[in-house]
């Protein structure tokens, strides 16, 4: 039975007191730090497809979010919503449907560091655990309304269930690996390459453990089968070249894929690495750490040998890291093309732990400086993705501003949503009651296809205008000069106001891009209103 054991840690390798101590104290304030940045990014305005999974879950009770998530509207598996359900009876704060994400964020946390010892040693799974902190992704990852970090915890357990399993030989083990399999599909569909690396991975190296392996990987199929038609349908789902169209084809666009899956920024403008001295940092303590274990495997025959007894744990690491992409790219050459930088978030269950064990094989002195470099470039990261004021839209802002100042008779025309369903991002804040009008939004339910029905602009600020006391328009990228000689300006269309009408207030609120609400008294003699 030996032989089908996972090799026991490999010993610790010799260095100073002093270098213990720092790489201690370094773990200590990088896990500090990783529970902060997370906090801090958790409040920031929901935008995007994270309001698709609040508009499912506030319209739809348990039963109904597994329904209409079965169908083409979201192509997504249901696991996810349900905890967004659950989590949004707990109160009225629409962040709350990133409750499971921030949850799975920190529980992930010690998984790595289980991982990097059983696989390595205790100092890569301190690395290890201190990357995965500070890693920009895997804070955005956690404090998004999306599947993704729940995804990687899961399948951080499944790994270390299967690892336990195969050390031990214990159902019990074979059980939780199974479930947590099931489970990670029920998550997110790209998932599925890692668990079947997985399986190939321990009928290669573990040949008695084949048997069990296999009767797990059937359970876990059997588990998932019930979910098989909305597997379909969302692989069938309309919604899906739209997407292909917006991630891009060809060379480019997988290129700024993997920049994003390792470099990660949330910014305004066209993707770009031009300065970023952030990601140059983590490049080269990557590749200074590289360069010592080659030349140390080189020149010193014990440390060859150690190397050689963690051959098919680096494999297991290597694996985790790459199969995504690599099957992300053979299924788009016949099928649906999902290379995307969110969607290959599943390497990120390897990156820490390959990153943790090239580092601290480096040893003491180079490891070291190699780890600080690494760090120091995560963590700037991660602290831009925290800054309100580049990060996020402040839709919340706008609201409060909007609530603060509104009254019944007022009413809001909102043309500034970014959002895959009728819930825009000032919708998620907005306690107003008045009359509120969304420009260019569709009709309907989604999916919102080309060639939607799209209510008519002009008839839309006729009606929020007649009878109204004021009227609060709010706009992205803070267009300053939004009314001009009595017009009112939408992109690159104009639309006359009622005579009389002025601006009476603007406030712009920075971030990624500004958002901005502008106030105006449309001096209507038959609506007279107190002075301000």
């Amino acid at each position: 039975m030996e032989e089908d054991r996972v090799p026991d840690q490999a010993g610790e390798r010799p260095g100073s007191k002093l270098s213990v101590w720092l790489v201690r104290g370094g773990f200590g304030l990088a896990i500090l730090a990783g529970v902060w940045l997370r906090i801090s990014t958790y409040g920031r305005s929901l935008v995007g497809d994270e309001l698709s999974t609040l508009w499912i879950v506030q319209n739809h009770g348990l039963a109904g979010t597994v329904d209409f998530v079965s169908g083409d509207g979201e192509i997504s598996p249901p696991l996810f919503f349900i905890f967004a359900w659950l989590a949004t009876k707990l109160g009225s704060s629409p962040e709350l449907i990133r409750l499971p994400s921030l949850l799975a964020g920190f529980l992930s946390l010690p998984l790595f560091y289980l991982l990097g010892t059983r696989l390595f040693d205790r100092r890569a799974g301190i690395a290890a655990t201190a990357i995965a902190s500070i890693s920009p992704i895997l804070v955005y990852f956690s404090a998004n309304g999306r599947a993704y970090s729940v995804a990687i915890f899961l399948l951080l357990a499944s790994t270390v269930a299967m690892l336990a399993a195969v050390d031990t030989g214990r159902k019990r083990w074979w059980l939780v690996y199974a479930l947590a399999s099931a489970a990670a599909m029920y998550t997110h569909y790209t998932v599925a390459f890692v668990l079947a690396f997985q399986l190939g991975w321990l009928v290669w190296c573990f040949p008695k453990a084949r048997v069990p392996a296999l009767v797990a990987n059937a359970g876990a199929t059997l588990l998932f089968l019930p979910w098989l038609p909305g597997f379909l349908s969302d692989s069938n789902s309309p919604t899906t070249p739209i997407l292909e169209a917006l991630q891009g084809y060809g060379f480019e666009a997988k290129r700024t894929a993997v920049e994003q899956l390792l470099f990660w920024e949330v910014d305004a403008g066209k993707w770009s690495m031009d300065g970023r001295w952030d990601a140059a940092l983590i490049v080269a303590g990557t590749l200074l750490a590289l360069t010592v274990v080659l030349v140390k495997a080189g020149r010193t025959p014990g440390f060859g040998k150690w190397l050689r007894r963690i051959d098919r744990n680096l494999v297991l690491v290597i694996g985790l890291v790459l199969v995504t992409p690599v099957g992300a790219l053979i299924l788009g050459t016949f099928s649906t093309d999902i290379f995307g930088g969110r969607n290959l978030g599943a390497s990120w269950t390897g990156i820490p732990l390959l990153l943790g064990a090239l580092l601290t094989a480096a040893g003491p002195i180079w490891g070291l400086i190699s780890l600080a470099l690494v760090s120091v470039g995560l963590l700037a990261g991660s602290i831009h993705l925290a800054d309100r004021e580049r990060t996020e839209f402040r839709y919340r802002d706008a609201a409060e501003f909007i609530d603060a100042r509104a009254n019944p008779g007022d009413t809001v025309v909102d043309s500034s949503h970014i959002t895959p369903v009728p819930l825009t991002p000032l919708d998620a804040y907005l306690g107003f009651e008045g009359r509120e009008y969304r420009i260019g939004l569709p009709e309907g339910d989604p999916p919102f296809l080309p060639g939607a029905t799209v209510p008519d602009t002009a008839k839309q600020l006729k009606d929020a205008f007649r009878g109204a006391d004021r009227v609060y328009i709010v706009t992205l990228v803070g267009q300053e000069s939004l009314v001009e000689d009595g017009a009112l300006s939408f992109g690159n269309e104009k639309f006359d106001l009622p005579a009389g009408a002025k601006v009476v207030q603007q406030k712009t609120f920075d971030g990624i891009y500004p958002v901005t609400v502008t106030v105006i008294d449309p001096a209507d003699p038959a609506n007279p209103k107190k002075a301000e």
